[in-house]
């Protein structure tokens, strides 16, 4: 597949960096929703259990009443609303806005070499900071919301934010058609629904990857995210992913046989992740691992920044980007 030689993917800890809340601190929430104050056997599922996916996948796919799947469903889905409510303003954050949106624009392409930008996560982050002048995303089969990339994004999701999934998807030729910068969300997304089943569509829980087989266009982007990374001679750069999903692993494996260069960005220790990796049963990514950067984004983009860009960020744009023809300031 053609494509930019620069991929981005991003995980729960990219958000983490605006305050949005990892799986633990979702947990607090969920347990605590309105929504399951009458479902006692709910709460004491959470109560034994910290990995609120792990309950998800058990009350969706057992034996329990279906007011109870809805019960736990909209907790969940609630606790999402959280997080946007936790990313619509930048300042917060001590992150200068404008350096996010330069390294975001920094894996755009054009119509003959694509940009991509792969995402594990289900917030509207992007949609909502990311202010791009002619390069905005393409979300593949999904048409944009008129809010969407703009600087009217901002409070609570409207009906006009919500996006409907086709029932099935356009082959992948054609999904990648006129656009040099697409934004693949491997998961779903927090305002999609399903045009099969009218419910919203985020893979949460586990057999991710047989939730993502029954949506036609996740199962189209998880073989994007292939075919992008597999087709040699990529560099990808993780902000935020903790390794801990198997298919998308998998693909990662697959990828570095075909000449991918893994660069990690995370303030936290690399014994850490090369554990994490060895538990995972994907240790090879840790040999395969370029460079470590050990970095957060209020390290790279302070609130305060200056014109000229951080040493850490002008390390990572040295070093990641090649400072390929002075694309990334």
């Amino acid at each position: 597949m053609t494509a930019r030689k620069y991929v981005l993917l991003t995980g729960a800890g990219f958000t983490k960096n605006f305050g949005a809340p990892l799986a633990t601190q979702l947990w607090s929430i969920i347990l605590g929703s309105p929504y399951l104050a009458e479902y006692p056997m709910l709460r004491k599922l959470l109560l034994d259990d910290f990995d609120f996916e792990s309950v998800y996948h058990r009350v969706s796919s057992g034996s329990f009443s279906d007011d109870e799947k809805t019960a736990i469903h909209d907790a969940v889905y609630e606790s999402y609303t959280y997080i946007e409510r936790t990313i619509e303003n930048l300042l917060p954050s001590g992150i200068f806005p404008g350096g996010i949106r330069k390294m975001i624009r920094g894996f755009a392409g054009n119509v003959k070499q694509p940009g991509f930008v792969f995402t594990l996560n289900q917030d509207l982050f992007l949609e909502r900071h990311y202010r791009g002048i002619g390069d905005r995303p393409s979300l593949p089969g999904i048409s944009n919301g008129q809010r969407w990339f703009t600087d009217q994004f901002n409070g609570p999701v409207q009906p006009g934010d919500m996006a409907e999934l086709p029932e099935s998807a356009a082959p992948m030729s054609q999904l990648l058609d006129n656009a040099g910068f697409f934004y693949i969300k491997l998961r779903g997304s927090m305002n999609w629904y399903s045009s099969r089943t009218g419910r919203n569509t985020m893979v949460i829980g586990q057999g991710k990857a047989s939730l993502i087989a029954a949506e036609p266009i996740l199962a189209c982007y998880q073989e994007i995210f292939h075919q992008v990374l597999c087709s040699g001679e990529r560099k990808l750069l993780s902000i935020g992913y903790s390794f801990g999903d198997p298919h998308i692993n998998k693909v990662l494996l697959e990828s570095i046989k075909h000449g991918l260069q893994l660069f990690v960005l995370s303030p936290g220790s690399p014994d850490v992740l090369k554990t994490r990796l060895k538990d995972q049963g994907c240790a090879e990514l840790w040999s395969a691992l370029t460079e470590y950067f050990p970095f957060d984004l209020k390290t790279l983009f302070p609130a305060d920044q200056s014109p000229s860009p951080s040493p850490q960020w002008a390390h990572v744009r040295r070093r990641f980007f090649d400072d390929e023809h002075g694309l990334i300031l």
